[in-house]
């Protein structure tokens, strides 16, 4: 086949064009940021046209990305997983060889290597929100792995959510320090804050509280948002809920469908001042919720 003349830049600008109408922002940002350092590589070895990509030549990016930013194996996977994204898309507009991308090579994860750092590929957190959207439309899976995907916080942060931290009205969740009750966060009081939440994953948090979670309450008798099952530790349960999640991604790579779109919206600002007023609501709703 014929290959057609296109600079690293030029090619990149022409894919975040495309996906900017697939994937959420935060997705997209990701892989500018991550792809921004393939452009740096092609500009440092002169590479003006990106017919010039070869198996060879990939695999010596890997070893200048790996030793370049001192990155983890996770941190590394990471980041050959979004450039074979972007080389199977180069293979469709006569960019590249269409079979390139099967060369690039990602580390293998074993068990304990980091888990907490593993970023799902946007493909295949797409395919699995797809899937759970049609078929199991606001199960727990669904709603934990739509509020992981969309606000981008930490999987220790939604295991210490309660549902009292949800406001439907005001369109955020409050993360709120707790380690006497089993849900500490990380940098503490410090880290406390309000993520806002889009109107779509509002409506998906409401059918899940209305129609499918059911009325149970953990070992320190708080109310979870993510749970499903009376008793048991939080945090084992919230472990759970994961392992379902990462063996539907696994098990559903191929699935294709419109899934959840985080949808473009202005949210009001978010001040200091208004993140201690609701702290304070929801530690006063809290509390006093527990004593009634």
């Amino acid at each position: 086949m014929t290959l057609e003349p296109i600079d690293p830049e030029t090619a990149l600008e022409l894919y975040l064009d495309q996906k900017e109408t697939e994937v959420a922002v935060a997705t997209l940002r990701s892989h500018r940021s991550r792809l921004g350092y393939f452009i740096r590589w092609c500009d440092d070895r002169e590479i003006t046209n990106l017919n010039e990509l070869t198996g060879r030549k990939i695999h010596e990016y890997r070893l200048w990305r790996r030793n370049n930013g001192d990155l983890s194996k996770v941190s590394l996977k990471t980041q050959m997983d979004t450039l074979r994204v972007f080389v199977r898309w180069l293979g469709t507009i006569d960019a590249v060889d269409p079979e390139l991308h099967v060369k690039i090579q990602s580390p293998d994860l074993r068990p304990g290597d980091n888990v907490r750092e593993v970023m799902l590929d946007s493909e295949d957190a797409e395919a699995a929100l797809g899937y759970f959207e049609r078929y199991e439309y606001a199960s727990l899976p669904h709603v934990t792995m739509a509020l992981l995907w969309h606000t981008m916080m930490r999987m220790g942060v939604a295991h210490a959510l309660d549902v009292d931290d949800y406001s439907s009205e005001d369109q955020y969740v409050a993360v709120v320090h707790r380690p006497d009750e089993g849900t500490p966060i990380k940098n503490g009081t410090r880290g406390e804050r309000l993520v806002g939440l889009s109107g779509q994953l509002c409506m998906l948090l409401d059918d899940w509280l209305r129609d499918r979670r059911p009325d149970v309450t953990d070992e320190h008798d708080r109310e979870p948002l993510l749970r499903r099952c009376r008793g048991g530790h939080r945090s084992r349960r919230f472990e759970r809920t994961l392992t379902g999640i990462r063996s539907r991604v696994s098990t559903d790579r191929s699935v294709r469908t419109d899934g959840i779109r985080t949808t473009a919206k202005r949210l009001e600002p978010i001040t200091s001042r208004s993140v201690r007023r609701a702290l304070v609501r929801t530690r006063s709703g809290a509390a006093t919720s527990r004593t009634t």
